[in-house]
């Protein structure tokens, strides 16, 4: 055998074996689940620094923030839940492509099953409690992000709003909040706009 021939069988191998390896890389990273992709990913937008400390307001983090992007969606984020004891809190931090996307999205919240009551309705805070099971969300607003976070009851989520990491989200600490605006059994129900979406 040839000189020529051996060094074309070897580069014939080396290209195959090189395929094959690219093969093998493309089918791992299809199988692998999306958390971790992402994870793994340098090119994913990682969470603000400090945003998601390992507790707040006694409840510890049960997981790293995950990134997440619905599909033709305006806003991409990140989510996490935190405990302490038996409750849990779901904690987000979502960004949007303009001002008007974290505005848009909290007016057209639609809560499907309960009774949704609102108890405070601003230009940048909204609080729902609903009046069955006292499930409370509250959504702040911050130029193009929204910070979502739901609680089983209302006084826990009041006491991690307080303890958001503010600085760390481009927010003033706001003053401490203590108490409902108004009584549940007087507010008024939110309207439902758009469709009927249950996240973020």
């Amino acid at each position: 055998m040839s000189r020529n021939t051996k060094i074309a069988l070897a580069s014939v191998a080396t290209g195959f074996l090189f395929l094959a390896g690219v093969g093998v890389l493309f089918v791992v990273v299809m199988m692998m689940p999306e958390a971790t992709y992402n994870r793994l990913n340098p090119f994913t937008p990682k969470a603000p620094a400090g945003a998601f400390p390992v507790a707040i307001a006694g409840f510890e983090r049960a997981t790293e923030p995950l990134y997440e992007k619905p599909r033709d969606s305006e806003y991409y984020g990140f989510k996490t839940y935190f405990k302490r004891g038996q409750r849990s809190i779901s904690y987000a931090l979502y960004v949007f492509k303009s001002q008007e996307g974290p505005k848009k999205r909290m007016d057209g919240r639609y809560f499907v099953g309960g009774v949704p009551i609102v108890k405070e309705k601003t230009d940048s805070r909204t609080v729902i409690v609903d009046k069955e099971n006292g499930r409370t969300t509250i959504e702040l607003t911050n130029g193009n992000s929204l910070i979502h976070l739901s609680a089983g009851n209302l006084a826990d989520a009041i006491e991690f709003e307080n303890a958001l990491p503010y600085a760390a989200l481009g927010l003033e600490q706001p003053p401490p909040r203590f108490a409902p605006v108004a009584d549940v059994s007087t507010a008024t129900p939110p309207k439902p706009i758009g469709p009927k979406k249950t996240t973020p």
